[in-house]
């Protein structure tokens, strides 16, 4: 495999795509530089400043209108600013990573203030400590309302969020009983939020006797339960495999996630030395795992926005296009997070998703049914809904292509992590020869409307 290729899988896999300007250097320096980036500082939503809840009781029924209109734009703001960060952050790996971790403490956020909380302790905490990261989760406003835990009280339980704490943020599986869940339960009576999303620790309703917990008794609470998950291995093996799942294969290597699970267990949980483990590995530089995920929806556009400087006409332009492809950050279909591989996939959407590219680039226009699902077989105008975007091809013109036989080779070599067959790049080449226009953006528009842009 050339250097070429390694680093634009590690740059797909760590982020959305390489740069054509990016001053590549050796494979080990560019693993260092992905971790070379600080924390992102917290996003804002600009124009939008959050009210208490005495001040809304205190308005007029019309101003209160006018503020809950006002955080209904702030949402959606919130969800394109994290967007456009991803898509456009000369490091993305630290935002790659915060959005991987949205899917794993899942939650459909309903309000701009817990949501830009949530979304700020996902990114401050990304490549920290996973048990920091836990920490901050079963604090978090957003997550304990998604998950109920404002109505787990003494005397009468909710066991919501004991049991997703468990089965999909620690453990897994088969790795507790029904009694762990009641008893985690208790340890997390009282844990909630106050109509600010700031985290309250309701000590009146908590309940203080003793719980029995992976066959250890004590007075526990909810940081004493993220003790009890980090001391068993199996929730570095949990981990493990969530991030194998995601970064190195959907049928994840078992010898790479024990390999990574003994790294997180021994560090005490660090995230960054998972990930360095992950990246340094031979079966993460195989040409079997090379071209072997397909993208998800925010993986595709991120990366036609990042190569492309893509901005649409308006921001809940975004939001369609992530409906129509069936990503919306923020907004997974369930506490289990969004589907992975093949399960983005059906005879609709793959038909958008290889249109994507032309719709964007070529007619500057995505023409949207606005049924709840794409139907691509009912591509019509609709109330004249349209998506309007302006793009850039400063970074299209960087790829050092010439005007020779191997132009489309090499743009093909920087596009596609699996080369198309011949005939199709004869194909490729028939069609732009025969066309007026510009022939390295023609070129780019179709190679990006092959499977093989799919994956990486």
């Amino acid at each position: 495999m050339s250097s070429q290729k390694l680093f634009h899988h590690l740059c797909w896999r760590s982020g959305f795509g390489p740069d054509p300007g990016a001053d590549y250097q050796d494979y080990e320096v560019e693993v260092v530089r992905l971790f070379a980036d600080n924390a992102p500082g917290d996003l804002t939503v600009p124009g939008w400043t959050p009210t208490s809840v005495i001040d809304i009781r205190a308005m007029s029924l019309e101003k209160r209108k006018e503020y809950q209109r006002t955080e209904r734009q702030a949402r959606l703001k919130l969800g394109y600013l994290w967007f456009t960060k991803m898509a456009a952050a000369p490091n993305p790996f630290p935002e790659k990573m915060a959005f991987f971790w949205s899917g794993h403490f899942a939650c459909r956020v309903n309000s701009a203030q817990f949501g830009l909380r949530y979304v700020n302790a996902l990114r401050k905490n990304a490549l920290g400590n996973f048990g920091d990261l836990l920490r901050a989760m079963i604090r978090d406003a957003a997550l304990l309302q998604f998950l109920n835990n404002n109505q787990n009280v003494k005397g009468n339980p909710n066991e919501n969020f004991a049991r997703e704490f468990f089965e999909l943020f620690t453990l897994g599986r088969g790795n507790y009983t029904e009694q762990d869940v009641k008893e985690a339960a208790r340890a997390l009576t009282g844990w909630g939020f106050d109509r600010e999303g700031l985290f309250t620790f309701r000590t009146q309703l908590h309940d203080s006797g003793t719980k029995t917990i992976f066959g250890n008794s004590g007075n526990y609470d909810g940081d004493d339960l993220v003790d009890l998950v980090l001391k068993r291995r199996e929730c570095a093996m949990f981990i493990s495999y969530k991030i194998c799942r995601q970064f190195q294969s959907d049928s994840p290597d078992i010898g790479l996630i024990k390999n990574i699970a003994d790294a997180l267990y021994s560090s005490n949980y660090n995230i960054r030395t998972a990930m360095e483990t992950l990246f340094r590995s031979p079966q993460f530089r195989s040409e079997d795992c090379v071209g072997s995920k397909i993208k998800s929806p925010v993986e595709l556009l991120a990366g036609l926005f990042r190569m492309f400087d893509i901005k649409p006409e308006k921001e809940t332009s975004l939001l369609q296009l992530q409906r129509a492809l069936g990503q919306v950050p923020l907004n997974p279909p369930n506490v289990g997070g969004w589907t992975s591989g093949k399960g983005w996939i059906d005879s609709s959407t793959l038909f958008f998703r290889m249109r994507l590219s032309q719709l964007l680039l070529a007619q500057g226009d995505v023409i949207l049914d606005p049924k709840a699902e794409f139907d691509a077989q009912q591509q019509t105008i609709v109330n004249n809904r349209k998506i309007k975007t302006t793009f850039d091809t400063v970074k299209l013109n960087q790829i050092p292509v010439s005007k020779d036989e191997n132009q489309l080779q090499v743009l093909s070599d920087f596009l596609l992590q699996i080369a198309p067959s011949k005939s199709v790049a004869a194909l490729i080449k028939s069609q732009v020869t025969a066309n007026g226009g510009s022939a390295l953006l023609k070129s780019a528009i179709m190679l990006m409307s092959l499977p093989e842009y799919q994956i990486c």
